[in-house]
């Protein structure tokens, strides 16, 4: 079996049976930061074993304009207000701060964990019973029978 220079299967190595494209990609950058960048290989040596969470903190980076691995490590707390992020892109996130040098402890800076963070960022986006009186009914409401009606 062909693998690369640090023991692991290749996929370069059999273009011929898995496709150019595929073989291409897998080699990728998946977060991008200023002049750092990690690929699918890089995230799972630095315990990022999940692709799709890497895409959404790249996501988050281009969002916040974040210029600088200096830059991601000083906002790198306000990924938890997001809602598309979850525990495993923030465990994303810590990983990148500890590969770009920072103390993991020190750049979250807070008492509580990610869920309770995120749980509150959430809950503050959920309109409440006032919001929701002072809205009314909506204007493409109809009850359900009368929508049931419709199409027959």
């Amino acid at each position: 079996m062909a693998r690369n220079g640090n023991g692991y299967f290749d996929p370069k190595a059999y273009t011929s049976i898995l496709g150019s494209t595929f073989a291409n990609k897998d080699h990728e950058a998946l977060v991008v930061i200023g002049d750092r960048s990690w690929t699918r290989w890089q995230l799972g040596r630095i315990g990022c074993p999940h692709p799709s969470a890497a895409v959404r903190i790249n996501r988050v980076i281009k969002t916040l304009r974040i210029k600088n691995t200096e830059e991601f490590i000083e906002r790198a707390s306000e990924f938890g207000r997001f809602t598309d992020i979850g525990v495993t892109c923030y465990a994303t996130v810590l990983a990148l701060v500890a590969d770009c040098g920072a103390d993991v402890e020190k750049v979250h800076g807070e008492d509580r964990s990610f869920n309770a963070i995120h749980s509150s960022a959430l809950k503050a986006l959920r309109p409440t019973k006032a919001d929701k009186k002072t809205r009314g009914p909506s204007e493409n409401a109809t009850p359900g029978r009368a929508r049931r009606r419709s199409f027959q």
